[in-house]
């Protein structure tokens, strides 16, 4: 699916309802918990396809999905693991393969959108990769005698979405934004 639509992804998170059901269907004592309403924003799970509300509980799904990635969520490792199987068999039993080198085991620290995650000490991170290659673009653009306008923006996105994770960067990322536009 082409995704400089703009309405690519919600489109593929609608067609990833069906097969999200028949995950969650396969074992449900592994993808639901049972939550108590006044813990929960009931605005948050509307959309959900199989998410039913009683009068003082939410069934809360414990395995998610965001436009094409399956996000399984369990305190435990060895149902997380579980879960994480299940989750593969049921792709497969739909003919929805992926790479497998996509596929990131459970962890306490998961790489998501090219972010590191850590749900232990509740930080988010830039991955050591995307720094480093951050760091090599914005090095190799200061040797150069001159560059395209566009290796600018390249690297002006670039610091801007690193200043996301490291504040000091986002007062980089606005002097590179004045010089482009004022060149």
């Amino acid at each position: 699916m082409m995704f400089g639509l703009a309405s690519a992804p919600n489109i593929f998170t609608n067609f990833m309802r069906t097969p999200l059901k028949a995950i969650r269907m396969r074992n449900p004592s592994m993808s639901y918990r049972m939550i108590s309403k006044e813990k929960v924003n009931e605005l948050l799970i509307r959309n959900e396809p199989d998410c039913p509300v009683w009068e003082h509980y939410i069934c809360y799904p414990l395995i998610r999905v965001y436009v094409d990635d399956i996000i399984g969520v369990h305190r435990n490792k060895h149902l997380a693991l579980t879960q994480f199987l299940n989750t593969g068999l049921v792709l497969k039993e739909l003919n929805l393969t992926a790479k497998e080198s996509k596929d990131q085991w459970p962890s306490s620290s998961p790489i998501i959108l090219g972010a590191l995650i850590h749900l232990v000490r509740r930080r988010v991170f830039l991955t050591q990769e995307k720094l480093d290659r951050y760091a090599a673009d914005i090095e190799d653009l200061l040797l150069k005698d001159s560059f395209p306008v566009s290796r600018l923006f390249t690297v002006t996105g670039r610091v801007r979405h690193a200043s996301e994770f490291l504040r000091l960067l986002a007062t980089f990322a606005r002097s590179l934004d004045v010089y482009v536009y004022s060149a």
